[in-house]
């Protein structure tokens, strides 16, 4: 049960969206409480903010970090504690220039995933580039 939801999640992490979805079948076969099982919730993930956070990934890979902050925002409205998504928002804000934005951003992903090293440096490089008040 939970190893399908994980094997469901790495593979969804690499694109294979119908393998995701078999794993995803198989984890409610065996718990159809779904994400109610003890089992299965600490594995827990919304494809749809999976997806979304993707898209905004490869979006601001691309330079296009203003359609990156909007699909990393509706990842983020589908699971507002998916610290993947705060932190491409946060990134794709910085890249923006909107340093105060995005340190918010990487904060809110600390909050959920206190030991991502990734986002506690992007939160650092933020900080860094913040202007000082005068």
């Amino acid at each position: 049960g939970w190893w399908h939801r994980a094997r469901g999640f790495a593979r969804l992490r690499l694109g294979d969206e119908g393998g995701a979805a078999a794993d995803e079948k198989e984890a409610l076969i065996m718990y159809p409480e779904g994400d109610k099982s003890p089992y299965l919730a600490p594995m827990r993930t919304d494809a749809v903010a999976a997806r979304a956070e993707r898209a905004a990934f490869r979006a601001t890979e691309s330079g296009d970090h203003a359609r990156a902050g909007e699909l990393a925002d509706a990842a983020l409205k589908a699971d507002p504690k998916y610290a993947p998504a705060h932190r491409t928002r946060g990134l794709a804000r910085c890249r923006l220039k909107k340093w105060d934005d995005g340190e918010k951003d990487f904060t809110a992903a600390l909050a959920s995933e206190p030991h991502n090293r990734e986002a506690l440096d992007l939160r650092s490089w933020a900080r860094l580039h913040k202007p000082t008040p005068d």
